[in-house]
């Protein structure tokens, strides 16, 4: 059984809306205590966007918003996940995110969700670089060969180690910064356990 985290997925700061991401084994459960859906038709049914609100602990509304739920394996981590839009701004979306944590949602560490997606084979490091450098493309040149990288158009640039010059781009805003940095220092553990690591890497 998978702890379940949750975060904000975009920038922080002031915007017309904001997405909070809950991953794990409890992710609809803690959708559930989290969202009230406006129609009862249909709620929850998986990869269906819905309208409602946001409700806390005594049931007052905290926002209007829209939720999702996918369960896994199709879903970025290969995990349940839900997730809720709320207005963007800083108090609403910190109202919100509070809920999921009295709910038993574990804040998301920087990188935590692409490190489960790595884990779970959802992703390999190339594509995680690729997102990483499409996210902080300066030029339409820049990103087109992200999203060639994307794709599958270059292999292997690991080689003995972690060469992922890009530990400042955000990836999936406050909730999975500086991913470089966790699969940095979590990569060399296949090799210090005698573990296999994963085709992709070699």
């Amino acid at each position: 059984m998978t702890s379940t985290i949750c975060a904000l997925a975009t920038p922080q700061g002031q915007g017309g809306i904001a997405v909070l991401r809950i991953s794990g084994d409890a992710a609809l459960e803690v959708l559930r205590g989290a969202f009230e859906p406006a129609h009862i038709e249909r709620a929850y049914e998986p990869w269906r966007m819905m309208y409602g609100r946001a409700v806390g602990k005594h049931g007052e509304t905290l926002d209007e918003v829209l939720a999702v739920y996918m369960p896994g394996p199709r879903s970025y981590t290969r995990e349940d996940v839900a997730e809720i839009h709320c207005h963007g701004g800083m108090v609403s979306a910190r109202v919100v995110l509070e809920r999921l944590i009295q709910l038993g949602a574990i804040p998301a560490q920087p990188g935590e969700f692409t490190k489960r997606a790595y884990l779970n084979g959802r992703i390999d490091l190339t594509r995680a670089e690729a997102v990483m450098a499409l996210i902080g493309a300066g030029s339409e040149a820049e990103a087109r060969a992200s999203v060639r990288q994307l794709e599958g158009g270059v292999s292997g640039f690991v080689r003995g180690g972690l060469m992922i010059g890009a530990e400042n781009y955000t990836l999936e805003g406050e909730g999975d910064q500086s991913v470089a940095h966790v699969l940095g220092e979590f990569l060399p553990q296949y090799y210090d356990e005698g573990r296999q690591v994963p085709e992709e890497v070699l």
